[in-house]
């Protein structure tokens, strides 16, 4: 069959849209600890949430949509927590089970599993270090890598989480959290202010770094002042004693002086390292006398210092950073996770907490975020509490009144997969990791499946690096599902290959039809789509090829790129 067919056979893909209703949570709160208020159970929180964003929806007049059905939800979720789709295994089992919580129990077992930490290691890499050469030095990503994943796997609290990533000492090789400081090693202090203010408190206080912000209060002063914390953080290479060449390894080093100066001011205007909406902090001796220093190794690089205080700019920094009456911190944080799984934040965009920029359900927010700090900066806690959710749980499929939201919450919002969600769903309905496997040891495997992943997310990557729903695909990408190599062979009827092993598995065209559509998009076929595919099989008299081709068209149908 030509594959012009089968992108016929691909438009009678139908999108499954019976809905199903919210199934009943148990409520059972969790335990106490000394000297400490009993936590409010998840779903307490969750209904609270609902509570409040459905008086938005009176507000603005807004109906909205149905409950997702099993399907939607399965699939949503699965991406969301675990950056893939459900497997054939999975979906069969959610859909035909009729336990009263079995919503509320995949979240928890989605939250359980290996592919949870594989994923949020990911994201947070991409949003850290995206870009950087830590991620293509193979000592120092392979670390990182590590000490991500065991942060997520271990629930980290975020406070730790943090501290660690901007406090970090050490090399790149024995310590993952470096990787961050290691990361912005050129862009010096003033990207480790960028990069700290904008990721972990939610703000934008770079446009203030040449002159004070035309669109917020921030000053000129204000960045300098946060970049003064940073001031004596360097990033040395490690060269190998024997060969005198670079080892790859790189070591942060904390001066006992320096300062930085607002630049092209003559003299130097020298800036104190300054708390945003804070004091000043405090230097043991009191403001030093600065002067210029030309290192005698390198006279073309000079710089500001003064005698040394003994004091740990960038650990203090970290300290009031990650502090609970840090009134940005925890709220960028809820913000950010609350916009991975609603598909907008409370506040957009997401990383500008600012005055003028209020928050959609400002009522909801503040209830979120005081229980993530109530609750130790508890991550999969939060995402337990979004995810059970009548909002997280609405169809994408929209009302008369709610088409055009894009604010409050009221139908899920459709998105194309994410360039990793991209990649990890491939490997799983190709069968692709399998062949890889063979011949092959697994650290091998490994590193061929990151070579791949990073190939999909340089072609499916946005430009300004914007978030996964501004994904809209191009030529290249879709020539990329339908012509690579690889992915083709992994689409063929062969031992390793998924479809092969379908064929395997089952005899019946009705068998091998439903564990296809389970496997590609997550839901039984409809019985139109079953009766039609039956008929072609049946007139194609069962050939392989033709099961090639409808799997072919499933796979590069527009239902397969979307989350539902």
């Amino acid at each position: 069959m030509k594959r012009s067919t089968a992108f016929t056979l691909a438009s009678t893909v139908l999108l499954g849209t019976a809905a199903a209703l919210l199934a009943p949570r148990s409520i059972t709160a969790e335990p106490g600890k000394p000297g400490r208020k009993t936590p409010a159970p998840e779903v307490s929180v969750s209904e609270q949430l609902d509570r409040l964003i459905e008086q938005e929806w009176q507000k603005q007049n807004l109906q909205p949509s149905e409950m997702s059905d099993d399907a939607e939800f399965l699939r949503r979720v699965t991406l969301d927590i675990t950056g893939q789709i459900p497997t054939a295994e999975a979906a069969r089992a959610f859909l035909m089970s009729n336990e009263s919580d079995k919503r509320r129990r995949k979240i928890d077992e989605l939250l359980e599993s290996p592919l949870y930490a594989e994923h949020w290691s990911f994201l947070w890499m991409q949003r850290l270090l995206g870009g950087t050469k830590v991620l293509q030095n193979p000592a120092a990503g392979t670390t990182a890598r590590q000490w991500f994943r065991e942060a997520f796997a271990s629930n980290m609290p975020y406070k730790q989480f943090v501290n660690e990533i901007v406090g970090a000492e050490g090399d790149s090789q024995s310590n993952g959290a470096a990787a961050w400081v290691v990361s912005l090693q050129d862009s010096e202090a003033a990207g480790m202010a960028s990069s700290a203010t904008r990721n972990f408190l939610g703000i934008q206080i770079h446009c203030a770094q040449c002159h004070d912000s035309k669109v917020n209060d921030w000053k000129q002063k204000d960045f300098w002042g946060v970049a003064a914390f940073f001031a004596r953080t360097r990033v040395r290479r490690i060269i190998d004693p024997e060969t005198k060449m670079p080892t790859g390894v790189f070591e942060i080093m904390d001066l006992p002086r320096g300062e930085v100066a607002i630049p092209d001011t003559n003299p130097p205007q020298i800036i104190e390292p300054k708390y945003l909406e804070g004091g000043i902090l405090f230097r043991p001796g009191g403001k030093p006398q600065v002067k210029e220093f030309k290192p005698k190794n390198n006279p073309d690089r000079k710089f500001l210092a003064g005698p040394a205080d003994g004091v740990e700019r960038r650990k203090e920094f970290a300290k009031w950073l990650t502090a609970d009456e840090n009134k940005w911190f925890a709220k960028a944080a809820v913000n950010w996770y609350w916009g991975h799984f609603l598909g907008a934040g409370f506040v957009e965009p997401v990383e500008d907490l600012d005055p003028n920029n209020p928050a959609a359900v400002p009522a909801a927010f503040d209830a979120l975020v005081k229980d993530f700090r109530d609750n130790g900066y508890d991550i999969k806690r939060t995402i337990r509490i979004i995810c059970n959710t009548r909002a997280y749980q609405l169809s994408s499929k929209p009302t008369a009144t709610n088409a055009k939201d894009e604010r409050f919450y009221s139908h899920g919002k459709l998105t194309h997969l994410t360039p990793d969600q991209t990649f990890y769903s491939l490997m799983g309905v190709t069968g692709i990791e399998n062949a890889l496997a063979r011949g092959m040891d697994r650290d091998r495997v490994e590193q061929l499946k990151q070579r791949f992943l990073a190939g999909f997310v340089f072609l499916f990557g946005n430009d300004e690096g914007e978030a996964g729903d501004a994904f809209n695909g191009t030529i290249p990408q879709a020539l990329l599902l339908m012509n690579n190599v690889q992915i083709q062979n992994g689409l063929k009827v062969a031992p390793a290959t998924t479809l092969g092993k379908i064929l395997q598995k089952y005899d019946s065209t009705e068998g091998r039809l439903d564990e296809m559509y389970l496997t590609v998009l997550g839901r039984f076929p409809t019985d139109t789509e079953k009766k039609y595919f039956a008929s072609v099989i049946a007139k194609y008299q069962n050939s392989k090829l033709i099961y090639e081709d409808i799997y072919w068209a499933l796979v590069n149908s527009a239902e397969f790129q979307f989350n539902h």
